[in-house]
């Protein structure tokens, strides 16, 4: 009874692993024209399954208290293959993240630069020569 509990919660495991990967490995393929925001909305779905995961992990650690049959060992030895295979996704997924603030760090420091520049360029005098005051007629 205990072994087909076991089984049961093993085949819903594989099946959520299954999903996920094939979900990251397409939400992986469109990363680079995905916005902030829909890539936060993608890892919070991905969050919803690993939650999810981490739940039969749970009722599969109080079901185990024997040594598992050859076939139960399949279905575990292909969940840690499925999760390999996700956290090499992982991997991918947040070397862009970290690209793209790399990226938005870069714009905003460069943008802050040149304020400086400007501000110091307006306090000194130096850039008043280069604007044109239309009033003067």
């Amino acid at each position: 009874m205990a072994s087909e509990k076991l089984q049961d919660v093993l085949e819903k495991e594989v099946e959520l692993f299954r999903s996920l990967l094939d979900f990251s490995k397409k939400f992986v393929g469109e990363l680079d024209h995905l916005s902030l925001n829909i890539i936060s909305e993608m890892l919070n779905l991905r969050q919803e399954w690993i939650d999810k995961i981490q739940k039969l992990e749970e009722v599969r650690a109080q079901l185990t208290d024997e040594k598992l049959s050859p076939e139960l060992e399949t279905y575990l030895q292909e969940i840690s293959a499925l999760a390999k295979n996700l956290v090499e996704i992982d991997n991918l997924i947040y070397r862009h993240l970290e690209e793209e603030k790399l990226k938005i760090v870069r714009e905003m420091s460069g943008m802050a630069a040149g304020k400086r520049y400007q501000k110091r360029e307006i306090q000194s005098g130096e850039g008043t020569n280069n604007f044109l005051d239309i009033t003067q007629e």
